[in-house]
């Protein structure tokens, strides 16, 4: 885990080099920037420099670091990577009803690029919004003090298939995810981390009938990371193939200075595994 976090500070093409073993690098690794610095459509390739990103022909990359803010209503192409912010520079998605964001590989709100110290910036999965993502890592507030959000509201869904999800990485990276109303939430694939590692800061909210269904478990998981979970209605539930571990505050002996915490006034916590 620790060793593919380290590598997503590379390149695009060491990423995906690391990924098939050495075997290749991927051909025609390429981002897409977002150019309207303004509120646009996703699917509308005046929006794009160099067009709506779509990885039938090799890796592609969604890149919204100008500020801007894009608006998925229908179901786009699959990008092997999206970034709302990146490089110093905020940026949001907003997926809402009849949108479905396929990401094949890394989803990163608020991300380190070159240089870090990205502001505050967005995803909102909304109305009927889904987010479909597999494979690498969810990163919510990267490394090199980042800053990153992610609303899921209405009767949003997320559905991470492949890959874990850190809220708050690395050197400085904070990251905030809210979960409310009839919102679905769903990783069974590895590690759903509040706080994740380094001096990463993270913090999850849960309320009214939103639902988190959760494989592994970590809030404030890693070296000095700090984690806080507030429930206050809504369901946590265990499901998974890879479900055996649900740790707050601290996931070893390595990490004795890690911290979490947990609150909950509402909503129930179903564990079925090591808590």
């Amino acid at each position: 885990m620790k060793i593919q976090k380290l590598l997503r500070l590379t390149n695009t093409l060491a990423l995906a080099a690391f990924a098939s073993a050495g075997m290749a690098i991927t051909p025609d690794a390429r981002a897409n920037d977002w150019s309207n610095v303004g509120v646009g459509w996703w699917n509308d390739a005046a929006n794009w420099i160099g067009g709506v990103p779509d990885n039938t022909g090799g890796w592609a990359i969604g890149n919204i670091g100008n500020s801007g803010t894009a608006i998925i209503t229908n179901t786009v192409p699959h990008v092997s990577e999206a970034w709302a912010g990146n490089g110093g520079v905020a940026g949001t998605i907003i997926v809402t009803n009849g949108g479905t964001l396929p990401v094949d590989n890394w989803l990163v709100v608020g991300r380190t690029g070159g240089g870090g110290n990205t502001p505050l910036s967005t995803l909102i999965v909304a109305g009927t919004g889904i987010v479909n993502k597999t494979g690498d890592g969810f990163i919510v507030g990267d490394g090199t003090f980042c800053n990153g959000q992610v609303f899921v509201k209405d009767n949003g869904h997320v559905n991470i298939s492949g890959g874990w999800n850190g809220i708050g990485n690395g050197n400085g990276g904070e990251g905030w995810l809210t979960l409310q109303d009839n919102a679905v939430y769903t990783l069974v694939a590895q590690d759903w981390n509040i706080g994740d590692y380094g001096t990463g800061r993270g913090h999850a909210y849960i309320k009214d009938n939103a639902t988190l269904n959760v494989s592994r478990f970590f809030v404030g998981k890693n070296e000095n990371s700090i984690g806080a979970l507030w429930q206050s209605g809504g369901a946590i539930v265990g499901t998974g193939n890879n479900a055996n571990e649900w740790t707050i505050g601290g996931d070893n002996d390595t990490s004795a200075n890690a911290f979490g915490f947990y609150s909950l006034s509402g909503g129930t916590l179903t564990c079925l595994y090591n808590f």
